[in-house]
């Protein structure tokens, strides 16, 4: 009898050898799985002529598994508190070492030919997406810049608008000091005031 052969596709042992990946339920699994990668791929592909880059955020941590290699690849390409999206996943179709995996994959499998290529990226698309890459970093590099002056005019415009309030409040408090001062204080003698109750406490002595 022949050794069982483990089939991570049907996730099943088989005894009928090599012959397994021409069954249907194989082939079946096998377009299952190529199908479940494709719109990752295809999403991908589209960023090489625009690429977009946007601020980090933790869902730009999301990997994707590459049924060629067996592996999981980080999907979005972070560098500090921004990302280039899929730009971890370009990088990886585009590694010589996928190529091999995917041309190993597809004998293996004896899976379409004529999809094979979906899943590849040649070093020429690749290099055009580091340049579209380049171009995106530039702009967003502007953009950001022109975002802090924006958030600085605004910080210094609510600063200045701070200070005119708390100025007023301090001039209202002492208008409001000096009247109730005014209202309260006993009027003062002068010195002829003085001098006149003086001279009639003399004369009524």
């Amino acid at each position: 009898m022949a050794p069982a052969l483990r089939c991570p596709l049907c996730r099943q042992s088989f005894f009928s050898g090599r012959g397994h990946v021409y069954s249907r339920k194989h082939q079946r699994q096998l377009r299952a799985a190529l199908e479940r990668l494709l719109p990752q791929v295809e999403a991908a592909r589209k960023a090489i002529r625009t690429a977009q880059v946007e601020r980090y955020c933790p869902e730009h941590d999301q990997c994707c598994w590459c049924l060629c290699c067996g592996c999981e690849v980080q999907k979005h390409l972070s560098h500090g508190n921004m990302t280039v999206l899929h730009g971890g996943l370009l990088e990886h179709l585009a590694c010589p070492d996928h190529r091999k995996a995917t041309n190993r994959f597809w004998w293996e499998n004896k899976a379409d030919v004529l999809l094979k290529e979906k899943f590849l990226v040649s070093q020429q698309d690749y290099t055009r997406f580091k340049k579209s890459m380049i171009k995106a970093l530039d702009s967003y590099e502007e953009k950001e810049d022109e975002m802090i002056k924006k958030m600085a005019a605004e910080i210094r415009e609510v600063e200045r608008s701070r200070q005119e309030v708390v100025q007023s409040v301090l001039e209202v408090g002492f208008q409001r000091r000096l009247q109730s001062t005014s209202g309260s204080a006993r009027p003062r003698r002068g010195l002829f005031g003085t001098l006149y109750l003086e001279r009639n406490k003399q004369d009524s002595l």
